[in-house]
């Protein structure tokens, strides 16, 4: 036996009996939110990040920036991850080449080429730990490239395909069986590679999904403090499960929601004007003002409304009310009734691109489309109200009255979806008359929903049942504390 391999041999065949319960460990581990949190939502960026940079510096900026080499987050590549659950099994590995910020960056999972052995013996495995070393001195040097022409180019083609397997030429590694592997890897996951010659992974036998086991998890050891924390892409991978849900939660049962609307165009729907209340530094630090009323239409508005609206809108319960999705798939919005045969429209000013431009249309996620007029809108500092002009089909609104009044304590209800809502208490003090014109108040709440899409969602009084302002921000998208909206008002020409 070669001098070389055999204290390499001694030290894998310690830790061949652990292979099963690293499994066991991996598999529950994967089972977890925290894998989702701490590794998917740090090795895969998701579509609300495009999406979000699209809103920051355009679609040509964002087709720039934008890359989905490392892979986008989807529920078909989730999947996959999961089905390693069932099917994945250990294998112990050799890094070939990282990406340079995997020493710049340890708590961060970044591109690498790994070599696999298909012999995971412990000669195998410490075969393909020289193999990896004499790949990486190929890379670097392209010493031996004449010999071994074909590795020379695997080993040189070094753009990184998620999940690329690809078999080593037999010929000239001496019938060594064995594999290049694009995976993702993190440093502060690793073992200690002075002692411990192979790092540990989970992969689909044949192809498919690889994850890189944590060292920690392997061993069943605390983590390293920092890194199992939450990945750089959580907040905007939430956003992207919140869109998938709504549309598990509204499907009709025969997985047609697919065909309708594709998810991403859901998604756009949800995440718009996302940052712009949120991280206000005025509302983080408790001092917003009022807005000043020298914006508001205060004069009495006279509009006339097709009949054919009436026919189509009615009042019907909050908690059954389904906030709808703005123009450009951006933001929420809502439809009211405030007085016999008016049925309005509103929706968040700044949820839009130009906040002095209104929306055309509303929508569900379904086939519902609500028509706007975009030259009749009555503009608040942050709201606006549209009236309708037409219905694609029967639907319902919520109910309105200016003249009603609402007390600091009064329960208060932030309308999410159908039979879903945040409940609160009004933090403002004092009287508050609805009739006085427009402005900003809060709402103390304690929940754990995520309050992404609800930028334009309804607040409903819990007494009445009746709407009473426009959602407009909170002091943080994730479990808030504090949640902002702004006043209805409403002066109708009695003619």
């Amino acid at each position: 036996m070669d001098d070389e391999l055999e204290p390499l041999i001694a030290v894998i065949e310690s830790w061949q009996p652990h292979r099963e319960a690293m499994r066991q460990r991996a598999v529950a581990w994967l089972r977890t939110p925290g894998f989702r949190t701490a590794f998917y939502d740090d090795a895969h960026p998701p579509l609300a990040l495009k999406v979000q940079i699209e809103l920051d510096h355009g679609k040509a900026k964002a087709a720039e920036m934008w890359s989905e080499v490392l892979g986008v987050q989807s529920p078909e590549l989730w999947q996959q991850y999961q089905q390693l659950a069932t099917s994945g099994v250990v294998v112990f590995a050799h890094f070939v080449i990282a990406n340079p910020e995997f020493t710049k960056q340890p708590k961060r999972s970044v591109p690498c080429l790994i070599v696999v052995s298909e012999d995971q013996s412990s000669a195998g495995v410490a075969c393909a730990g020289l193999l990896a070393a004499a790949a990486g001195e190929l890379y670097v040097t392209g010493e031996g490239a004449e010999e071994r022409p074909q590795l020379h180019a695997l080993v040189r083609d070094d753009e990184f395909r998620l999940f690329r397997r690809r078999p080593l030429p037999t010929a000239e590694i001496q019938d060594f069986p064995a594999f290049f592997l694009d995976v993702q890897m993190r440093r502060a996951w690793t073992p200690p590679l002075d002692r411990i010659p192979f790092v540990p992974l989970l992969i689909m036998p044949g192809g498919g999904a690889v994850v890189h086991i944590p060292w920690s998890i392997a061993t069943g050891t605390p983590p390293l403090p920092g890194t199992m924390e939450k990945g750089v892409f959580a907040f905007h991978g939430e956003i992207d499960r919140q869109a998938d849900a709504m549309i598990a939660r509204q499907a009709d049962g025969s997985g047609s929601w697919a065909r309708k609307i594709p998810a991403a165009l859901v998604l756009f729907g949800v995440i718009g004007g996302l940052y712009m209340k949120y991280f206000d530094p005025s509302l983080r630090d408790g001092q917003r003002s009022t807005p000043s009323k020298s914006h508001v239409t205060q004069d009495p508005v006279k509009w006339a409304q097709p009949v054919s609206v009436e026919k189509s809108v009615s009042v019907g319960p909050a908690a059954e009310y389904e906030p709808l999705i703005g123009e450009g798939l951006m933001g929420a919005g809502f439809l009211f009734h405030s007085k016999p045969g008016i049925y309005l429209a509103a929706t968040s000013r700044h949820q839009f691109e130009d906040r002095n431009k209104a929306p055309q249309t509303l929508s569900d996620i379904g086939d519902l489309t609500v028509t706007l007029d975009p030259k009749e809108v009555m503009r608040f500092p942050e709201s606006q109200i549209q009236m309708i002009t037409a219905v694609s089909h029967k639907t319902t609104c919520l109910e309105f009255q200016v003249s009603d009044v609402i007390n600091e304590g009064d329960e208060l209800w932030l309308i999410l979806e159908k039979g879903r809502w945040i409940t609160g208490r009004l933090a403002t003090r004092g009287r508050q008359s609805l009739s006085a014109g427009p402005r900003m108040l809060r709402m103390t709440v304690k929940t754990t929903e995520k309050v992404g899409s609800a930028s334009g969602s309804p607040v409903v009084h819990a007494k009445t049942g009746r709407v009473i302002g426009v959602m407009q921000g909170a002091d943080k998208a994730d479990s808030p504390t504090v949640l902002e909206f702004e006043t209805l008002y409403l002066n109708l020409s009695q003619e």
